[in-house]
């Protein structure tokens, strides 16, 4: 990485306008008419380095020098930028982005994931679109992972029962959290389901 992505990346963490800025850059306008002129070639070229430093972006803001998240900060930097960006008339977008970069929050004292700020604000906010962006934000937990031939789904079913058992933990009082990580959970039953098919093809 180099020293200026860390800045760019440090900016965003600090900054939740930046964050609104570098989104105002990557998508259209929520409000914008379908029949608009096509971008320009800088507006284009924006977009892409936007979309560029939002990908490479994978660490939750507010974090302290031991990994946890802090609160007061975390909640701050949100409500900003979700300020920010839904007066930049990027309210859906904003809450996508949101939801991608507290995909990457690490889990609760106890190993339940997601902290428990985390899951005060998905319960606060009650926005499906910040919900799917920490579905779609999600690391992923294949990665470097090996995998045989014949084993099938087994990995996904494993992270499916994971996520369950996290919904189980949350569900009495953080209801949205948990429904969200059911869906999770159902996308990595869906997912095994396709790896068996997969591995029945390959014994044929």
């Amino acid at each position: 990485m180099s020293s200026l992505e860390k800045f760019l990346h440090q900016e965003l963490s600090q900054n939740p306008l930046f964050f609104a800025e570098v989104l105002t850059s990557l998508d259209r306008s929520d409000k914008e008419e379908n029949n608009a002129l096509e971008p320009s070639v800088e507006d284009q070229t924006r977009a892409m380095l936007a979309l560029e430093l939002l990908e490479s972006w994978e660490q939750v803001p507010s974090l302290s020098e031991d990994g946890k998240i802090i609160p007061d900060q975390i909640k701050t930097w949100v409500k900003q930028a979700r300020k920010a960006c839904h007066e930049n008339n990027r309210g859906h977008i904003g809450d996508r982005g949101i939801g991608k970069i507290l995909a990457y929050a690490p889990a609760a004292a106890n190993g339940i994931w997601p902290d428990i700020t985390i899951r005060e604000l998905i319960e606060e906010i009650a926005s499906k679109d910040l919900e799917d962006g920490i579905h779609i934000g999600l690391p992923n937990e294949q990665d470097g992972r090996w995998r045989s031939l014949s084993e099938g789904g087994k990995q996904e079913r494993e992270l499916a029962e994971t996520y369950n058992r996290y919904a189980t933990a949350v569900t009495d009082e953080y209801p949205r959290t948990a429904s969200l990580l059911r869906r999770i959970a159902y996308s990595y039953t869906s997912d095994a389901h396709r790896e068996d098919i997969r591995a029945e093809l390959r014994d044929l």
